[in-house]
């Protein structure tokens, strides 16, 4: 398979953290105030119906600052509640602790940073493995859940001092969301990025296709979990069975028709039972300049549309970075590898245990 493939984006995105930096903190400056209020309110209701947020006890979490992401009103229900809320309290040589709040944020003072953060007292200071939760924040995150900070490294230093069964989760506005972070061995990403559009949370699944009747079996499977709107990209050589994937796919949802493959029109369509289904070969796109994208992005904006993308690099950067990915590769006595890439929890194949 020669190793993972890139998601395909926005190309102006820069590689240098500094400049990702500043670019991510434009982007969340040119929020109104009301928008980010409003969107603040969807990501803490995102939130509270989390399963890791229901079941935690102890809370950590950071003050926003600026334009980041206002949780207040939910800390302050906490607060109000008696339901323990942690946070930071900066030290030297860029390390932290975190530290229980009482009763009110107004016995917070404000740090070197100027932040508001608790008084240094040994009786509420929470040792790390006590954190039921620890939101993480971020400039910017990338559908991995890698991570862009302020560039302090304190979170750096304090996340692998959590057990790892402590969930680390993030929230962040959409436009905070790039195709990548430029990340090395040693930094530990987010499991899950809460965003106003969805859930970020990235699963990689691989699977063996040993005949026709297995590879529809995948797809239907499948077929089950995706809702419109969707969009699933196809990878993998001439020949490695993504059409006859694309025809357990249609099956499950319904259709008993012929199912050919689009390479000569293009397009294909099926209508089923309160959804279509769009089938699209690139592979003889020379260019994405060739595309009508009025007609492209109009498929792709369909509410009840689920669209399936043969050759997508070739559709050019319209296709959503954060798609999710089936890449197949021809293996010996005609047996297939079916490697499922997701990077929502929308399309995460572990809900087909539920």
């Amino acid at each position: 398979m020669g190793g993972e493939w890139q998601l395909s984006g926005d190309d102006s995105v820069p590689s240098d953290k500094n400049d990702l930096r500043r670019l991510l903190r434009e982007r969340r400056k040119s929020l109104s105030t009301s928008l980010r209020e409003k969107k603040s309110g969807e990501i803490a209701q995102t939130l509270l119906s989390h399963p890791a947020y229901r079941q935690a006890r102890t809370l950590a979490v950071t003050y926003p600052v600026g334009s980041e992401v206002d949780l207040l009103p939910l800390i302050q229900q906490r607060l109000s509640n008696n339901e323990p809320v942690c946070l930071p309290r900066t030290l030297d040589r860029g390390r932290m602790e975190f530290h229980r709040v009482g009763t009110s944020l107004e016995e917070l003072k404000p740090s070197k940073l100027g932040i508001p953060e608790p008084a240094d007292n040994p009786e509420t200071l929470i040792p790390p493995e006590e954190i039921d939760l620890l939101i993480v924040p971020g400039v910017g995150f990338d559908p991995k859940g890698n991570r862009l900070g302020q560039g302090g490294g304190f979170f750096d230093r304090y996340l692998p001092r959590l057990p790892e069964r402590t969930p680390r989760l993030a929230v962040a506005f959409e436009i905070q969301i790039v195709p990548s972070i430029p990340s090395g061995p040693h930094d530990l990403p987010v499991q899950e990025v809460l965003t106003e559009r969805t859930i970020y949370r990235y699963e990689k699944f691989e699977g063996v296709s040993g005949s026709v009747e297995e590879t529809h079996a995948f797809a239907m499977r499948l077929a089950g979990l995706l809702e419109a709107p969707s969009v699933v990209r196809l990878s993998g050589e001439l020949g490695a069975g993504k059409t006859e994937w694309v025809r357990g796919f249609a099956k499950a949802l319904g259709w008993d028709g012929r199912v050919r493959s689009p390479s000569f029109s293009l397009e294909n369509v099926y209508s089923v039972e309160g959804m279509t289904l769009y089938h699209l070969d690139g592979y003889r796109l020379t260019h994405p300049s060739h595309l009508d994208l009025d007609w492209f992005e109009e498929i792709l904006e369909d509410p009840n549309g689920i669209v399936l993308l043969e050759w997508p690099d070739r559709f050019g950067e319209s296709v959503p970075f954060s798609a999710p990915e089936l890449f197949m590769e021809r293996l010996e006595d005609d047996r297939r590898r079916m490697t499922w890439v997701s990077f929502e929890k929308r399309h995460n194949l572990g809900r087909l245990g539920e």
